[in-house]
């Protein structure tokens, strides 16, 4: 018997790759609302610490404005918000099948703000060692530009209108985040969404430096995301990070950036 036949026998007998048994992102429906949060190492210590936040959250944010709104003994509605957080949680993980990144959705609250409640308290003080930076989830779909268009008209008027007095623009900016797609390009993202505010008589102006409200894009795979924050590049673009931490993280990868153009410029050849 040749070696190649033993090789195939040996093959045919191993057994099928076990499956997971996690829903993934790129499986999952369109219009989910959720929380994508990059991570550094160690990510299954990084969705603990996510996970361990997301409790915090509901246990109190939640459990307080319930309280407020009713009537019944104060410890006992939270002792029952308690016990229904518990047993019906209010997230799910997906995989993303990329590295360093997690994603859940997220029901029973809005997407906004759970986001700002978990930057100020991440930013606040040493809540986690893995978790470093969040990005909301508002809605998504298939990474094509007409969907991208039926997203855009359906939030683009709410998020880029002042409520409290229509002759204030504010300011955007669109930031444009692709992972293991090259299906639709940045300027594909840029052209669509601006013939849908020309389209909406929408009359805000572009500001790369300070705006008011960041529109995030992200072409996940074959998953389209879309999303907006407000004070984006204030909040030092949701870190998760502490102030100090946050800055000396931010330092080292500039040493990192300056080394790494140092070995290329001594590798590079020499010009005659």
């Amino acid at each position: 018997m040749s070696l190649e036949v033993t090789k195939q026998i040996q093959k045919n007998r191993r057994p099928p790759p076990r499956k997971s048994g996690k829903k993934k992102l790129e499986n999952a429906g369109d219009h989910l609302a959720g929380l994508m949060f990059m991570a550094e190492g160690f990510e299954n210590r990084a969705r603990l610490e996510a996970d361990k936040l997301l409790h915090r959250y509901f246990e109190e944010v939640e459990s307080a404005e319930a309280e407020e709104n009713d009537d019944v003994d104060a410890a006992d509605a939270l002792m029952a918000q308690s016990q229904s957080i518990m047993k019906e949680r209010n997230w799910e993980w997906l995989e993303t099948g990329a590295k360093n990144v997690l994603f859940c959705t997220v029901s029973g609250t809005d997407i906004t703000k759970i986001t700002e409640w978990l930057v100020t308290t991440c930013q606040a003080g040493n809540e986690n060692r893995h978790l470093t930076r969040i990005y909301p989830v508002h809605d998504s779909g298939r990474v094509a530009t007409d969907v991208l268009e039926e997203l855009c008209n359906k939030h683009l008027k709410s998020i880029l209108t002042n409520p409290d007095d229509s002759s204030v623009w504010p300011t955007y900016r669109i930031h444009y985040i692709k992972r293991n797609n090259n299906v639709i390009l940045r300027t594909d993202i840029f052209e669509v969404i601006g013939d849908v505010m020309k389209n909406m008589s929408l009359m805000n102006r572009v500001n790369l430096e300070s705006p008011d409200v960041v529109l995030i894009v992200q072409a996940h795979k074959n998953k389209l995301l879309f999303a907006y924050a407000k004070n984006y590049d204030a909040r030092r673009k949701f870190s998760l990070r502490p102030l100090q931490q946050s800055e000396e993280h931010q330092r080292e990868e500039g040493k990192e950036e300056h080394r790494q153009e140092e070995m290329k410029e001594e590798q590079s050849p020499l010009d005659h």
